[in-house]
């Protein structure tokens, strides 16, 4: 009989940890949408005090340590089009706003890392109510998942 109580508790324990790990994984991209939306903060600033081509501004910001989360590369080839996004429900949207700010001014490219940036900055907004949603509820499914298993299992 112990042993049996012991599995239970260790079923929904482990329940508990994998909501728990679930809802982490959804904080993990909410950070990563936001660390997204300084590089676009981050660019658009050093667009607007030195004329710089996209490769210069990728290069900017992989030298940068605050970036290095994004694991940009360094490439003086790699062009802003080229840069692994997020899987975001708009992620062809900065596609498209990314090949474009090779053929625009300086003026449009800042207004269009400006619109990209508060494009994140609400998605991630976004992930991070889904998130906490996420911290709240998950954890106590996956406990009752194994309570539920644990039943099932006698």
């Amino acid at each position: 009989m112990t042993a049996r109580l012991l599995g239970t508790l260790l079923l929904a324990c482990a329940g508990a940890g994998l909501g728990a790990c679930g809802a982490v994984r959804r904080q993990a991209v909410e950070k990563r949408i936001r660390l997204l939306s300084r590089l676009w903060t981050y660019l658009e600033e050093l667009l607007t005090c030195r004329a710089l081509t996209g490769p210069m501004l990728l290069h900017a910001a992989a030298e940068n340590p605050a970036f290095a989360a994004l694991a940009l590369p360094a490439d003086s080839d790699c062009t802003l089009s080229a840069l692994p996004l997020p899987n975001l429900p708009k992620a062809g949207e900065l596609h498209a706003s990314l090949a474009a700010l090779g053929h625009s001014d300086r003026a449009a490219a800042c207004a269009e890392l400006r619109r990209m940036a508060d494009l994140c900055r609400r998605e991630a907004d976004r992930q991070a109510d889904r998130a906490a949603r996420a911290m709240a509820l998950w954890p106590r499914l996956g406990g009752c998942a194994g309570l539920l298993l644990a039943i099932l299992l006698w």
